[in-house]
């Protein structure tokens, strides 16, 4: 049993009242985003939990506690804290899941099989998590089989100068404290997050008396700015720094793993008379050491561009359409690999009625090493009542094998992208 202590702590100081007091910039936390067009819960068929920022705090120390308390969510630990912890959706491992960080694409193209270890992730990043389960390739594209996991970062929701906090203790020595500083007005939005955790951990191999300690250092921040009427420019980030002793399959039960990872990304959004634009540039670093390992270092990076143009094409029908490219590389231990893939991609949102709504995505990617991929998702949902609503779902998906499974100590490059089917 592992017992916690909190203590939360929250301030603003609010400026004049204007018009921004209705900002957009608080996210409601009934739309759904996991799609190119956001949509209300109950107009959305594709099943998706939404965690807010108290069931969060509310939650486990780390983000796989916390999920796994969700509905076809389960996680596989290897030890404490910091140890690797895959988690699954509806059953299927953690390389046919998606997560992106604020926008930014976190799964880690250096792992054996391209996937984020939730094990790692402490509560500071995590202001609203979005999980959608099911096939969600036609958005997505590769890896999104099982559903996605947005993670959204902490933003100021009052007019002016807001900060607040939250440290906690509890057993094995765990300590951890978070804190945030914003400021919001009329023409943009400032936000920082600092935390650290820690803990003195327990041991997962049997016989070794040996604690596996975990610590963790963490930023985040955003910045965004309406420089006219129509155009917002703006640029957000993280980082993370950890470390954990570990019991690995070493003949030295006493093993150390190091971990940091970095994300930065810069978009611009233009509202025009017909069509709203977004572009945006990422870059994503995750390195990784393992001095006791077979491989022992690990260095992951992905820059992708995206574009995405909305448009109403009725007062019931909504057109979201872009496009993406990224390019993935991996070094392990001084073996390098890299491959692309660029992707058209479009979705339509149809209100039927005032109880019906479907949805249409369509997506096709080339990939600089296999075969084209073109992948489908149709969605239903349908409201009995205020409380009930009917879902149906229809979607196609595919899976690139990662660059660790095709040239890693063990890779093989015979390996061909997988294919998927999906109902629900």
């Amino acid at each position: 049993m592992t017992t916690t202590s909190r203590f939360v702590l929250t301030a603003a100081l609010a400026l004049p009242n204007t018009l921004a007091a209705q900002s957009a910039i608080e996210l409601d936390e009934a739309l759904v985003t996991s799609g190119l067009i956001p949509v209300a819960v109950g107009e959305t068929g594709a099943t998706v939990e939404i965690l807010d920022d108290d069931e969060i705090a509310d939650g486990a120390a780390t983000l796989d506690d916390t999920l796994e308390r969700l509905p076809g969510v389960a996680v596989t630990r290897t030890g404490t804290p910091g140890s690797n912890a895959d988690l699954r959706i509806r059953g299927l491992p953690q390389r046919y899941t998606g997560v992106t960080i604020d926008g930014i694409d976190v799964i880690d193209p250096s792992a054996p099989q391209a996937a984020l270890n939730f094990g790692t992730m402490t509560r500071a990043l995590a202001d609203r998590i979005e999980v959608a389960k099911g096939t969600q390739t036609a958005v997505y594209g590769s890896d999104a089989i099982a559903g996605t996991v947005n993670i959204t970062s902490w933003q100021p929701a009052k007019d002016g100068l807001s900060w607040g906090g939250q440290a906690e203790a509890g057993s094995f020595g765990w300590v951890s404290s978070v804190f945030h500083l914003g400021y919001l007005d009329d023409r943009g939005e400032a936000a920082l997050t600092l935390g650290a955790a820690r803990s003195d951990g327990y041991s997962a191999r049997p016989g070794n008396g040996e604690a596996d300690g975990f610590h963790q250092e963490t930023l985040s921040f955003r910045l965004s700015r309406n420089v006219t009427d129509s155009v917002t420019l703006g640029v957000n980030g993280f980082w993370t720094d950890s470390a954990v002793e570990d019991d690995d399959g070493d003949t030295n039960p006493v093993g150390d793993y190091f971990e940091t990872r970095m994300g930065l990304r810069a978009f611009a959004e233009v509202k025009g008379d017909r069509v709203d634009h977004a572009v945006s540039v990422s870059r994503y670093v995750i390195e990784r050491e393992d001095p006791t390992g077979f491989s022992r270092l690990f260095e992951g990076r992905r820059t992708e561009v995206d574009y995405l143009g909305t448009t109403d094409l009725s007062a019931n029908a909504t057109l979201a359409f872009g496009a993406d490219w990224v390019e993935e590389g991996s070094d392990i231990d001084g073996s390098a690999a890299e491959a692309d893939n660029w992707a058209v991609f479009a979705e339509v949102q149809y209100a039927m009625s005032d109880r019906a709504d479907l949805s249409m995505a369509l997506r096709h990617d080339v990939h600089s090493d296999f075969e084209d991929a073109t992948t489908g998702r149709v969605a239903l949902a349908y409201r009995l009542s205020d409380a009930t609503t009917l879902k149906a779902v229809l979607g196609t998906g595919f899976r690139a094998p990662s660059l660790y499974e095709r040239f890693g100590p063990f890779g093989n490059t015979a390996l061909q992208a997988e294919e998927s089917r999906s109902a629900e």
